[in-house]
């Protein structure tokens, strides 16, 4: 038998069998980039349209929009890049998780969300990273 075309249908099936596990944790990451976006988008918006608190008192710091502005659009801003399949690499993902799970640190430290909320922003940075972890590296042999 020949070596090489045993070795390429080794290849050929490895890579059939990964490829429905990438779609699933690619889905899982948008879920979880786009979730946490409308997650915290949705306290100054509420805000701004009814002029009421959220219904939720523990994200009273984000009504006022001065404020929470940068998390806000660091937030939506990562959710975007994620959302572009072409710069959905390793790289951005754990960067999209480290820039979350920092946020969260300061969101927690500050009391912007009074603890709830930066605890979401954490957890869901956390759960990226994870992600990223379990998946293995591809070796190219360079």
């Amino acid at each position: 038998m020949n070596n090489g075309n045993m070795a390429s249908m080794h290849d050929r099936q490895h890579r059939q069998i990964r490829k429905p596990v990438l779609l699933n944790k690619t889905r899982s990451i948008l879920l979880i980039a786009w979730g946490l976006t409308i997650f915290v988008w949705l306290p100054p918006i509420w805000f701004y349209f009814f002029q009421t608190d959220y219904f939720l008192g523990n994200f009273r710091g984000l009504q006022n929009f001065k404020v929470s502005a940068p998390f806000l659009l660091i937030i939506f801003c990562w959710a975007i890049l994620l959302s572009v399949p072409k710069t959905r690499t390793r790289k951005i993902i754990i960067g999209a998780g480290s820039s979350f799970m920092s946020l969260g640190f300061v969101l927690i430290y500050y009391e912007i969300f009074h603890h709830t909320g930066g605890f979401v922003v954490l957890f869901s940075g956390m759960s990226m990273l994870s992600m990223v972890r379990e998946e293995p590296e591809l070796d190219d042999g360079k």
